[in-house]
């Protein structure tokens, strides 16, 4: 688990991320090794969104994200993923942002 607080000047926790193997889950019961499959059917409503050839999951109200592995695509990395893409992927990490 990592914690950081990039704002040292208020100090304020703005960022938690959750890797490896932990067995800690978000308040939806999502966690680290779940399936997109898993996501889709406790979260409606999510979207891809990828930065800096790392590829979320993550719904625009929520400050909840999961960092997705890539099992299915073997192309060239690319801005724009479709579920088909991430199909068979796994959370790797939940990242909790202020």
């Amino acid at each position: 688990m990592t914690f950081s607080t990039p704002d040292t000047e208020n100090n304020v926790l703005s960022h938690i991320s959750i890797k490896g193997n932990s067995e800690i889950t978000d308040v939806y019961g999502i966690g680290i090794g779940n399936t997109l499959t898993d996501i889709k059917s406790k979260r409606s409503d999510i979207k891809i969104m990828t930065e800096h050839f790392r590829t979320y999951l993550h719904k625009e109200s929520s400050k909840i994200s999961y960092e997705m592995s890539l099992t299915n695509y073997n192309g060239p990395d690319k801005e724009n993923y479709t579920f088909d893409d991430l199909e068979g992927s796994k959370v790797i990490a939940i990242l909790w942002n202020r």
